[in-house]
């Protein structure tokens, strides 16, 4: 399982709909809104 860094609810990785990667590590999100979120300012969330 993998937490979702924007809202922390928990992810199975291999089911995540939206995932990016930042920095060389890949992030799973719940949503497109979280993933959106993530996208414009991942500081905030790392």
């Amino acid at each position: 399982m993998e937490t979702d860094p924007v809202c922390l609810m928990p992810i199975d990785a291999a089911a995540a709909a939206f995932t990016m990667e930042y920095k060389g590590r890949e992030y799973c999100f719940c949503s497109a809104g979280c993933y959106d979120k993530f996208k414009r300012n991942p500081k905030d969330y790392v």
